[in-house]
């Protein structure tokens, strides 16, 4: 066991000597200039480590920009439930748009206004992984509650304990 931890031990300072007398990366080709007291950090047009090429592979897509359901306008908060439907809260369009995991469109939770389920610029939305329950606050400060399906929650006449079943 002793051996062991020597072993360990010496091959973790060997891995920390190697990175700090390891290989450098390429040295910056950069230069400073100071002229009449102010200095100018002249970077070459050539990035240091050559060309970067990224290549994206789409995932997932959500609907076609020719269905008002996909289209957004300042999202403000996404979040995924337990059985992965994803909820995408549109603070411009006062909405919360819900689509299934292969980002088929299901339902639209609420709208604009002031009434009950309604949204004065929603800005934060919490999906409960136990009760299914989503919160949503908006600018008015209010803390809107819906079940699982959408159907807006008045709480007023509910104790906190009934609310969080």
């Amino acid at each position: 066991m002793k051996t062991r931890r020597t072993l360990f031990a010496l091959l973790f300072f060997l891995i920390y000597l190697t990175n700090l007398y390891g290989q450098r990366g390429p040295a910056w080709k950069g230069r400073i200039e100071i002229e009449e007291d102010v200095k100018a950090i002249i970077n070459p047009m050539e990035p240091l480590y050559g060309e970067l090429e990224l290549e994206l592979v789409e995932d997932m897509s959500i609907g076609t920009d020719k269905d008002v359901n996909c289209l957004f306008y300042r999202i403000r908060d996404v979040d995924v439930d337990t059985d992965g439907f994803i909820y995408v809260l549109d603070s411009g369009n006062n909405r919360i748009q819900v689509f299934n995991n292969m980002g088929k469109y299901l339902r639209t939770i609420g709208k604009e206004g002031q009434g009950p389920g309604e949204f004065n610029a929603p800005v934060r939305l919490q999906i409960d992984d136990e009760t299914g329950h989503i919160f949503v606050t908006d600018r008015s400060r209010r803390i809107l509650i819906f079940d699982k399906e959408g159907k807006y929650i008045d709480i007023s006449n509910l104790s906190w304990h009934q609310v969080m079943e």
